[in-house]
Formats: structure tokens, sequence, C-alpha cells
């Protein structure tokens, strides 16, 4: 791939539009240590060299468990940038999001099983809704979060694919 911006012009718009710090926070319930940071720049991650692993610049109400890592190289005509990145899980976060609470439901589901009667199905039934429904739009809205994070990294630095 490559972006239409020279080598100079992409690693100025790295560093002004990426918040220092390590990517993997941002993904975990450790982003709650950068509440005060600055919510400015988009992207936050480090890039050093000629390489780069950034992620979303959110806080923990707005985890975005993936980070996009990759190198970039001048191209032959030195008007734009060879670029090679991948999207990748933060797997702390990505974990975090699809394992608590699927462990949260089939522990609920074990402790109604063993303690309510069966004329008491309604509240079965209506308690796991209270935990499958979000957990899903969860999924969702993180496959949702991943796509805008892709197409804001392509639409900034001008990538051509």
């Amino acid at each position: 791939m490559e972006s239409k911006l020279s080598f100079n012009k992409f690693e100025e718009t790295i560093t002004r539009n990426t918040l220092p710090g390590n990517p993997s926070i941002m993904g975990s319930p450790f982003a709650i240590f950068n509440i005060f940071d600055n919510k400015e720049k988009y992207f936050y991650g480090e890039h050093i060299k000629n390489r780069f692993r950034i992620t979303r610049n959110a806080g923990l109400l707005n985890l975005c468990e993936f980070t996009i890592n990759g190198t970039y190289a001048n191209s032959q005509d030195e008007k734009r940038t060879t670029l090679e990145y991948t999207v990748e899980p933060i797997l702390f976060g990505y974990w975090c999001i699809r394992l608590v609470p699927a462990i949260a439901l089939i522990a609920l589901n074990i402790f109604l099983l063993v303690n309510i009667s069966e004329d008491r199905l309604s509240i079965f039934l209506t308690l796991n809704l209270w935990i499958g429904i979000p957990w899903l739009l969860i999924l969702w809205l993180s496959k949702i979060k991943k796509k805008w994070m892709t197409n804001k990294f392509i639409e900034t630095f001008a990538v051509i694919e």
C-alpha cells in the first residue's frame, strides 16, 4: 500500500495526530489513567523510526481494543510513502470484552438454575436478556469501532489501497 503523503509529510502527520504513549493501555481498563489526557489528537501510540503502533485516543468508557501496527518507507518517486500495516487486537481488552460478560452469564445461569424453581422462569429469562443483549451490542460496537478507526487512519494518512 502507499500513502499520497511524502515521507516527511507522513512523519509530520503521524507526530501531529498521535499522542505519545503505550497503545496497549487504551485497550484495557487501565485507560482510566489517561482520563485527563489531551483528547484533541485522534490517535494514541508510538512511532519509532519507520515503525508505528497506534490506537484510538479514547477514555475508559470508549475503549478501542485494536491497534494499527505498521512500517513505512520512502517510495522510489519520493512523492509518496510505501506503507504496510495490520489491524490487530489488544489482547487484554479484546478478551475482556468477550469473556467477562460470557463468564457472568454462565455464572448467573448456574446460580439461577440451582436456586430458582421452575415457576420462576420469567426471572431466569429476564436476567439472561439483561446480560445477553448488551453483550451482543458491545460485540457489534467493537466491530464498528475497528472499522471507524481503520477508516480514520486511511483518511488521515491518505492511504491508497
